[in-house]
């Protein structure tokens, strides 16, 4: 297509492109004459000729319906509710529950302990930011000099307080001073309990 000469090509654009295919039609609210689209006509659109004859033309017609509303009895509170049936129908898990409270708690039971996906048995991790551990740790160092009791390291810094009867299976020992001794890293490597070595649900013969 041969683009002609125009002052200004915004104005070619509207009169020539934005117009090209376009077909004139009675408005069906005020019968006015305006442009739309074939496409539009062919798919049962392009009947009004603005946004207001549009919204007239829906004055005392029938709205779409939902389905109408269906009875349910919600999962966690056993109360006697309403849900729409389309909405119950067509999204999974819908009308199951009547509030977004008796969800959470819900899914509070269904996501927790054995049911959650990273479930390991019960097994809680070791947190050594709390001030009791911090305090554990400290007084086994100090028993024992902050020295290494295997190899004799003193240089501090890779000094590690070792439980030597398992964090897992002696939660009554987990903070005795007895239970701890002062380790450097290669010698910690070096026990049965290192990295979570005890998978086993026995507790281990350690002295």
């Amino acid at each position: 297509m041969t683009i002609p000469f125009v002052d200004n090509p915004s104005k070619w654009f509207y009169t020539v492109v934005m117009k090209r295919d376009r077909i004139t039609v009675s408005c069906q609210r005020c019968d006015k004459s305006f442009e739309t689209r074939p496409y539009l006509v062919k798919i049962g659109k392009g009947k009004y000729c603005s946004n207001r004859c549009y919204w007239k033309a829906k004055v005392g017609s029938k709205v779409k319906s939902r389905g109408g509303r269906i009875k349910r009895i919600c999962l966690e509170c056993k109360t006697l509710f309403f849900v729409w049936r389309n909405q119950f129908k067509h999204r999974k898990g819908a009308g199951n529950y009547c509030s977004r409270k008796c969800l959470g708690l819900a899914n509070a039971k269904s996501l927790s302990g054995s049911g959650h996906w990273n479930w390991r048995g019960g097994v809680s991790p070791r947190n050594m930011s709390t001030k009791k551990y911090k305090k554990w740790r400290l007084a086994v160092f100090q028993r024992d000099g902050f020295i290494c009791v295997w190899c004799g390291y003193n240089k501090g810094r890779i000094l590690e307080a070792d439980h030597i009867k398992p964090w897992r299976f002696y939660p009554k020992l987990r903070f005795r001073v007895s239970n701890g001794r002062s380790l450097c890293r290669p010698c910690h490597i070096k026990t049965d309990t290192w990295g979570g070595r005890t998978k086993s649900n026995k507790p281990l013969t350690t002295s």
